[in-house]
């Protein structure tokens, strides 16, 4: 058996081979799971409410700008919203967006 060419490799080969349905059932339940999300937040009344929250306040911070917008983009915005920090740097956007939100409008995180 150890003069076999390339024994390690083929072991190697058999061992993946027997794990690939597993591993497909494990990529077909985590896709299962994001479509689900997907799907809770698309007919989730507080999501919009809090996307609108986001809104208002991004056209707030523009309003010397003249700079409104009907509307964001969910990839760009908010990664943006973790990383613009408070003057002191203990604080995010994101942070004080959920704060207002929990204090005005508590009902629009029940996605969460």
């Amino acid at each position: 058996m150890v003069n076999t060419p390339y024994f390690t490799q083929r072991l190697n080969i058999i061992e993946v081979t027997v794990s690939i349905p597993d591993d497909i059932e494990d990529i077909k339940r985590m896709v299962d799971n994001i479509l689900e999300v997907c799907r809770v937040l698309l007919n989730s009344n507080s999501f919009l409410r809090f996307l609108e929250k986001i809104l208002t306040i991004g056209n707030m911070m523009n309003a010397g700008s003249k700079k409104t917008s009907p509307g964001f983009k969910l990839s760009s915005t908010l990664p943006k919203l973790a990383s613009i920090k408070s003057q002191d740097k203990t604080v995010s956007l994101l942070d004080f967006i959920v704060q207002q939100a929990v204090l005005l409008d508590g009902d629009c995180l029940k996605f969460v």
